[in-house]
């Protein structure tokens, strides 16, 4: 039974930051209605539509991963918690399996999301690119520093295509930290039968360790390194290419 400090109701909080993402998406499409009408006539609105309904379903899926992360971490949480003050034969080898039970169901998930995760990836990080060229156009055309509705934008792409690999990390940090406090452990038992269980659960963490990829793009707080660097990379290419400070 999970202690009920650790309670999560995924099914509330995933609807809710849905429906908050797409209220939000409804709003900034208006907005642009209103203050461009012509982006929202006939084949413009509905090139503008496509790419609502593609950002969205996009959103959903970094939405439901995230919750799916954070979850099995807070799940997690408590069984390195009861390991770390009460680690006995028995709840050693209930946790085992459990580790297993928990990387089979995030497998099937991560099979499910991958190719969509992956073209949110590709879809996600030239919309990244044009927001920030566009952001520093405005600025050099204002000769100051703006915070407007593309910086906002900016962000919460950048804090929704992040959030999965942030509550993936957490995930794999909780994981390291369960396999070196099993390590304490196994260098102070005397019971061998014990020492075999905790023996047998370390050396199926090194076969499967909790990490997770998306197309060999490792899922975890490298992530924001690899986006900003290719983003770095093209926006220098494209303000090059554009003279856009001569």
């Amino acid at each position: 039974m999970i202690d009920n400090t650790y309670s999560f109701n995924i099914e509330a909080k995933v609807v809710l930051a849905i429906l908050v993402s797409k209220l939000y998406s409804i709003i900034s499409f208006t907005r642009v209605c209103y203050k461009i009408p012509q982006n929202c006539e006939s084949k413009s609105l509905y090139a503008s539509l496509m790419l609502l309904f593609i950002s969205n379903t996009i959103n959903t899926v970094y939405i439901v991963c995230f919750f799916i992360f954070h979850t099995v971490y807070c799940r997690l949480r408590v069984f390195v918690e009861k390991i770390s003050i009460r680690g006995n034969q028995i709840l050693i080898q209930k946790s085992l399996d459990v580790y297993k039970a928990i990387l089979d169901a995030l497998d099937q998930v991560m099979k499910s999301f991958e190719f969509l995760f992956a073209a949110g990836l590709v879809f996600q990080s030239p919309l990244l690119v044009i927001g920030v060229f566009f952001y520093l156009w405005k600025m050099k055309e204002n000769n100051e520093i703006m915070f407007d509705d593309t910086v906002i934008e900016i962000a919460r792409v950048l804090i929704l295509l992040l959030a999965p690999a942030f509550s993936a990390g957490l995930l794999t940090s909780k994981a390291e930290e369960l396999k070196q406090i099993l390590q304490d452990r196994l260098l102070s038992e005397r019971d061998e039968s014990y020492s075999d269980v905790i023996e047998l659960f370390l050396d199926y963490m090194r076969g499967r360790p909790m990490k997770f990829t998306v197309c060999e793009v490792p899922l975890d707080w490298s992530l924001l390194v690899s986006i900003l660097n290719l983003c770095l990379t093209y926006q220098i290419a494209i303000v090059q290419l554009t003279h856009l400070y001569e």
